[in-house]
């Protein structure tokens, strides 16, 4: 078997040991993503749904929506870094289509930012990480909080020393060996597969 084919089956294992694990319990992500369709169908009935700060907040949210599944699909083969990049991109475009709502202004700096070397060093004046989470709005400030988290642990200087078997054990033997929630994991003598993560 290839190495592609290997972790293929590494992580179709690793996935259906996590949807045993968790049961039912996987099913608040569905909900989660019927809330978005939701959102998205109310948006784009309304009468202000063609302005562009519209397209552009509903462009956020389904872009949220996609980056909270993969994350999540991660998360379930096991892959925790790759979850934690997905739910920082999630919470970084939710807080966008916050940011646009309180500042429809800013939906035009956001779309034309790729023009010009110019458009773009705008963009990141206006589009700054700090007016993202402001301090005054108390759930974009937890939002900061958890987005602040997840970029720590998704960095690759510290989220490296923390992967789970499946990718060691398919990097260095090309062994599709799944997660054994029993077994410790490569340096903290302790599983990697917890649904804590």
């Amino acid at each position: 078997m290839s190495e592609i084919e290997d972790v293929k089956a590494a992580e179709e294992e690793n996935y259906q040991v996590s949807r045993k694990i968790l049961g039912d319990t996987v099913s608040l992500v569905d909900d989660v993503l019927d809330l978005y369709g939701v959102l998205a169908e109310i948006a784009s009935k309304s009468p202000l749904a063609p302005r562009d700060e519209y397209i552009t907040s509903l462009d956020f949210l389904l872009g949220s929506r996609h980056q909270l599944t993969l994350g999540t699909l991660a998360a379930l083969r096991g892959y925790l870094f790759e979850a934690l990049r997905g739910c920082r991109l999630a919470i970084e475009l939710v807080a966008f289509a916050a940011q646009v709502k309180r500042k429809p202004v800013l939906a035009l700096v956001w779309l034309n930012a790729a023009d010009s070397d110019v458009a773009y060093q705008a963009h990141r004046k206006k589009v700054g990480m700090r007016a993202l989470f402001p301090a005054g709005v108390r759930a974009l400030r937890g939002l900061g909080q958890r987005y602040d988290l997840a970029s720590k642990l998704s960095h690759p200087s510290v989220s490296c020393r923390r992967r789970p078997r499946s990718e060691w054990s398919v990097i260095t033997s090309r062994s599709s060996a799944a997660i054994d929630p029993s077994r410790p994991g490569p340096s903290s003598g302790r599983s990697t597969h917890t649904s804590g993560s």
